[in-house]
């Protein structure tokens, strides 16, 4: 036990540390971020485009690049529209001209959001009143002119420091990750061991009890002279003991066939070895604090990864 408390008092201190620490980062993450799903030049390099004339809006155009985009709410608070200063707006570059914006999907579906265009700066500016946790806007935009780097992206939002943008055209575009659910499952064991640990740590904190009583008073169990004593002792003190090792105790207690004096100098010596040894439920508490330790380890690493 003079080994397990200061494990216990280390583990309870970091958990009181930083388990309030991460859920306060958890809770209280703000971030926004643009993805670029695909990049797709409409106008390829092809002999027979140079006999042809394509115009939009009775403009000539000689290339033309469809850029997808993805917006999403990637922190865990919601943003709105009063607090952005400087609404998400990508930049295609110097020279390039946005002839159409179109947004193709929103999760959810009823998310109240617009795309104004700069058309001859080549910016496009992404509005919404609100983006929840994991709401996304994913939008198409159509750019005339030479594109000569990657679109950057600008914007100003309370809590978010900056608001990246990500290359994806080699991924798909998939649903934000969202808690997985072996999490629930290994949190309610978690859950249910910590009782367990409960449950154990008292059995043992019975023991020490029981060790120390006997420490400070090393004739105690000699003092015991009857067996109605002996009953009392091992209820009110062997709280930590099987009850296999219960039942042995009572077994000899009852065994009439021996005399008393015989009964009660095995009886004080099986109690002795009882509560110098360790105690099952003080091995049981090492391995549920393992256990515990690994599964909140895994839970913390599904949420903050």
């Amino acid at each position: 036990m003079k080994r397990i408390l200061p494990i216990l008092v280390l583990v309870a201190t970091l958990l009181a540390i930083f388990m309030p620490i991460l859920w306060t980062r958890y809770v209280g993450k703000r971030a926004l971020e643009a993805r670029i799903l695909s990049t797709i030049s409409l106008l390829e390099k092809d002999p027979i485009l140079d006999e042809l004339t394509i115009s939009y809006r009775d403009k000539v155009i000689t290339n033309l690049t469809k850029t997808r985009f993805v917006v999403i709410n990637t922190g865990k608070t919601p943003i709105t529209e009063d607090e952005v200063r400087i609404f998400p707006t990508i930049d295609f570059g110097p020279g390039t001209e946005i002839l159409v914006t179109k947004i193709l999907r929103t999760d959810p579906p009823n998310i109240v959001c617009s795309i104004m265009a700069n058309q001859h700066l080549g910016k496009a500016t992404l509005r919404f009143l609100l983006l929840n946790p994991t709401d996304f806007v994913d939008f198409s935009v159509y750019v005339t002119g030479p594109i000569e780097k990657s679109p950057t992206i600008d914007a100003r939002i309370e809590g978010i420091k900056q608001v990246s943008i990500v290359d994806k055209t080699a991924e798909q575009i998939e649903a934000p990750r969202r808690t997985v659910w072996p999490v629930y499952i290994v949190g309610a064991l978690t859950v249910f061991l910590m009782i367990f640990v409960l449950v154990a740590f008292k059995q043992t904190l019975s023991q020490h009890r029981t060790r120390n009583l006997l420490t400070g008073n090393p004739d105690l169990l000699d003092g015991i002279i009857d067996k109605s004593q002996f009953e009392r002792f091992i209820r009110d003190r062997m709280g930590f003991i099987t009850e296999k090792q219960r039942e042995e105790l009572r077994s000899i207690l009852d065994d009439e066939a021996k005399g008393f004096q015989d009964r009660r100098a095995q009886l004080i010596s099986l109690l002795t070895q009882r509560i110098g040894e360790t105690a099952a439920s003080t091995n049981a508490l090492y391995f549920l604090i393992v256990c515990v330790s690994v599964l909140i380890i895994y839970i913390f690493w599904q949420l903050f990864r």
